[in-house]
């Protein structure tokens, strides 16, 4: 039998977990082998992003808005044909996949100009649930796969037909979606059967979690409670709690337990220990948090691409936005009060979940469809 080959093509921070997170729903079908590539991540602007992300995560609106000019617009895909086409192209000759996917959208101009010398199959996720840019969506594609028929009304307006965008949730890694050893994973991390707060600064550590250690960690709560600090590639952001920690422990003998940790793979099990998750309102820290049932609480978000999901967390019941710091330390103060507070989010949280293990499912259905036809 002859090997169906699926080549993920991807970048940095979010986009590579997007890209695992379609990997997980096709790496154990038979006879399928998967190669993720990004060929774009050693760019200096991906440095800017970073200091961005970590610092000024409101200056991001600018380009956000700026590149929906379609003459600016397309300065950017000249410049990504340019950069990257020929390094793709001998990719594409080299691996002769049957499946290309991709979670950047700094592929798209590529593939849609090339897709008619190759015989593979093209999906395209896009890469943000609400705030919708003309960047995101390819003509080219089989499916462009958005999160909700909003993209389809979006994509008619670029003239992409309707049945090539399917509105199918966020993608979010299966093992989310997964029964969790519990007291185990509590055990390892020396956390007890009680209210446990995660708090999370994404993949490029966010500073805007400093602004909760105040309520955290100094103010006079009730009840016991546990934090789990994951602060993501930002080594400063760990150490500054540190030192925060240390100063707080003089103040207040009540101190929570604490782990802190820095960027991980085991998300999923520090989730699932937890009650609640606080962070950045970037889309795939939300849906790993949905697809665990778990409320969020958004403490910051990227301006432009991520506007839309303050939205969303209020359409649809998956938490709470609280970017205000006083905001933010009242509501996590009355959350360890009474955790009943959350109890109200289950069932939004949990249609939700299926919605996403159902669009995962629906990638991976199309797969096997492929994979059968295209065996001799």
């Amino acid at each position: 039998m002859s090997e169906y080959k699926v080549l993920i093509l991807t970048a940095p921070s979010g986009h590579m977990t997007l890209a695992r997170a379609v990997q997980s729903f096709l790496e154990d079908i038979p006879g399928v082998s998967i190669r993720t590539i990004d060929l774009v991540g050693d760019r200096p602007e991906w440095d800017l992003f970073r200091f961005l992300y970590r610092y000024s995560p409101f200056l991001m609106k600018i380009p956000f808005v700026l590149t929906r000019n379609r003459s600016i617009l397309q300065v950017i895909k000249n410049t990504n044909l340019r950069r990257y086409q020929a390094k793709l192209v001998a990719i594409l000759e080299a691996e002769d996949p049957d499946l290309v996917i991709t979670t950047y959208h700094g592929y798209i101009p590529i593939l849609d100009q090339v897709r008619g010398r190759f015989r593979f199959k093209y999906i395209n996720p896009i890469s943000d649930p609400v705030s919708l840019h003309p960047i995101l969506f390819s003509h080219a594609a089989d499916y462009n796969i958005g999160f909700d028929e909003a993209c389809q009304d979006f994509g008619r307006r670029l003239m992409i037909p309707r049945e090539r965008i399917m509105p199918c949730g966020w993608f979010t890694s299966r093992r989310f979606f997964e029964a969790q050893p519990v007291a185990r994973i509590r055990k390892e991390l020396g956390l007890r059967d009680q209210l446990t707060l995660m708090v999370c600064a994404g993949s490029e550590g966010n500073n805007a979690v400093l602004s909760l250690l105040p309520a955290l960690l100094l103010m006079k709560h009730p009840r016991s409670f546990q934090i789990i600090f994951v602060i993501g590639h930002n080594p400063r952001l760990v150490n500054a709690i540190r030192r925060y920690t240390k100063m707080a422990a003089w103040l207040n003998p009540r101190l929570p337990a604490m782990v802190l940790k820095g960027f991980t793979d085991r998300m999923n099990e520090y989730i699932a220990v937890s009650d609640v998750v606080i962070g950045k309102a970037g889309p795939n820290l939300i849906f790993e948090s949905v697809a665990r049932r778990k409320p969020f609480i958004a403490i910051s978000h990227i301006s432009g691409n991520e506007d839309g999901n303050l939205g969303m967390i209020k359409e649809y019941n998956l938490g709470w936005v609280a970017e205000n710091p006083f905001t933010a330390g009242k509501l996590i103060k009355d959350i360890i009060a009474d955790p009943g507070i959350l109890q109200p989010k289950r069932g939004d949280l949990e249609k939700m979940s299926k919605k996403c293990y159902e669009g995962g499912m629906f990638l991976r259905e199309r797969v096997l469809e492929w994979n059968r036809k295209s065996l001799p």
